[in-house]
């Protein structure tokens, strides 16, 4: 499919992850790494638990203390990521 210009042309490899321990998506994937420039998308970054389960309802502290601990899961599948392609 061309995009119209050149530097938005598709190329490389997409790798999508859902990491053990996270909540699974509905229609997205928690880690999006695109091979092209090497950038990763982060995705679901809400309150839920692995169970898909609204945590600490009305306790923004409970969610932030859920949500950090989890971008951290998705950086390291990032990283291992990368690894496996060297």
């Amino acid at each position: 499919m061309r995009l119209g210009h050149p530097s938005c042309e598709p190329s490389g490899v997409i790798e999508r992850s859902n990491p053990a321990g996270l909540h699974t998506p509905p229609g997205y994937h928690h880690v999006t790494v695109a091979d092209a420039t090497r950038t990763a998308f982060l995705a679901g970054q809400c309150p839920l638990d692995e169970q898909g389960q609204l945590v600490g309802p009305g306790d923004l502290l409970a969610q932030v203390e859920l949500g950090f601990p989890g971008q951290l899961v998705k950086i390291d599948v990032t990283a291992a990521m990368r690894d496996s392609d060297r």
